[in-house]
C-alpha cells in the first residue's frame, strides 16, 4: 500500500501556503501531488526531502505513515499550545489597536487555533503538523503587523528641499 502522506496533508491544510506552493518546492504539478496525498502516486525522498527543507519540518514527520500527534501528557506539547496563546493574545490586541493584518487573522484564521486548542484541552488527537501550519500562520501575522506598523511610524525617504 502507498503512503497517504497524513501528516502533510495536514500541513498543507492548515499552513499558509497554498497546495500549489507546496508543489513547486517538490518540483511537482499541482495534480501529482493531490494524487500523491490520496495514496494513488508516491512522492520520492528527494521530493519530500524538497518540501521539508523548504517548511522547516522534518522529513520523516511528512513520510511517516501514521498520524503524528501531541500529547496532553506532555509538558513540552502544553508549552507549545500555550506559546500559541500568547501570540493569539498579541495579535488581538494589535486587533483592538486598529492592525489590518490582525483583525484578518481574527476573522478568518482564529477559529483554526481555537479548535485545535479546545482538542489538545479534550484530550483529542492533535495533529502535530496541524500545530506547525497554524504557528506558521500566527508567525506570519506578526511579521504582516510588524510591517504595517513600520510603514505607519517610518515614513519613505524622500528628498530634501534645497
Amino acid at each position: 500500500m502507498k503512503n497517504n502522506y497524513i501528516n502533510l496533508k495536514y500541513l498543507i491544510q492548515y499552513h499558509p501556503y497554498h497546495i500549489s506552493i507546496f508543489a513547486e518546492f517538490a518540483h511537482v504539478t499541482e495534480e501529482l501531488l493531490k494524487e500523491a496525498l490520496a495514496g494513488r502516486e508516491k512522492l520520492t525522498s528527494a521530493k519530500l526531502f524538497r518540501i521539508s527543507k523548504r517548511v522547516g519540518v522534518p522529513v520523516s514527520v511528512l513520510n511517516c505513515p501514521k498520524l503524528i500527534t501531541l500529547d496532553r501528557n506532555r509538558y513540552r506539547h502544553q508549552v507549545m499550545i500555550h506559546k500559541l496563546g500568547i501570540i493569539l493574545t498579541d495579535i488581538r490586541e494589535c486587533q483592538q489597536k486598529g492592525s489590518h493584518a490582525a483583525d484578518i487573522y481574527m476573522k478568518y484564521c482564529r477559529e483554526d487555533f481555537v479548535n485545535m486548542e479546545s482538542a489538545f484541552l479534550d484530550n483529542r488527537p492533535v495533529p502535530y503538523t496541524q500545530y506547525l501550519g497554524i504557528r506558521h500562520q500566527m508567525q506570519d501575522t506578526l511579521l504582516y503587523i510588524l510591517d504595517e506598523q513600520s510603514r505607519i511610524y517610518n515614513k519613505p525617504r524622500g528628498v530634501k528641499a534645497s
